[in-house]
């Protein structure tokens, strides 16, 4: 694994985005620093939902999960933690990533909280993967 001791800075954090926070997606724009934004996947298997925002859950059964791979250092890190609802909303999780460069890296992703996850209605939109077997939101 590549992971932080090549791509992470002093003071920054590997993160994967898969929602919102996407270039070009609803809150993509509030965080032009999040550099670079390199598209991959999940090692690890989710699966996941829409409510008013997307979530994902680890799930053995699921399926790897498309987003962008990027660092942000600790200012910006602070606020992506109160957008997420960090800690009572979102939980935050070190997984693997693997980017469409074919390295594979460490990152930090944000997922539903157990807590959250008990009280979240079932009819909430599950995704499906696309034909490559990969999570993607649109």
């Amino acid at each position: 694994w590549v992971g932080i001791t090549r791509m992470n800075h002093n003071n920054t954090t590997n993160i994967f985005v898969y929602g919102s926070l996407k270039e070009g997606f609803e809150r993509g724009h509030m965080f032009k620093s999040l550099e670079p934004r390199i598209p991959g996947k999940t090692v690890q298997k989710f699966h996941m939902k829409r409510a008013a925002w997307p979530y994902i859950r680890p799930d053995s059964k699921g399926f790897p999960v498309s987003g962008e791979f990027c660092v942000v250092d600790d200012k910006n890190l602070r606020i992506l933690d109160m957008i997420e609802g960090y800690p009572n909303l979102f939980d935050k999780r070190n997984i693997h990533v693997e980017l469409d460069t074919g390295e594979q890296v460490s990152a930090t992703v944000y997922i539903l909280s157990d807590t959250q996850a008990e009280h979240i209605p079932e009819y909430f939109q599950e995704v499906l993967p696309n034909s490559e077997g990969v999570l993607v939101y649109t």
